[in-house]
């Protein structure tokens, strides 16, 4: 029997931690392959109410598969100005097949 290819993540969500302004709060987590052979990962934040400064950082590279069975991404956000926010992080494949985790601050 078999299944179609997908990613998973090794937390259910990504909370980045409070920090004084203008410092850049940081936190990583892994995206875990299961079936692909050869992906590059690419990557889209949805926040509903206005854009943020957030940066994206593959640690090893975009490619997952059977080679780099998973890879570890940073979230990095930093502000002069107090916020809290919640965001949907999306990670999507060549089919357009989407596999999402929230980010929150």
């Amino acid at each position: 029997m078999g299944c179609f290819p997908r990613l998973a993540f090794d937390r259910r969500e990504v909370i980045l931690p409070p920090v004084p302004l203008n410092i850049t709060s940081v936190c990583s987590f892994f995206i875990i392959n299961d079936g692909y052979e050869s992906l590059q990962l690419n990557h889209n934040f949805i926040l509903e109410y206005e854009q943020l400064d957030l940066s994206i950082n593959y640690v090893n590279g975009q490619s997952i598969g059977v080679q780099n069975n998973k890879i570890k991404v940073e979230v990095q956000f930093v502000s002069a100005k107090a916020i809290s926010f919640t965001g949907k992080l999306e990670f999507y494949d060549e089919n357009v097949r989407t596999y999402s985790i929230f980010v929150l601050h």
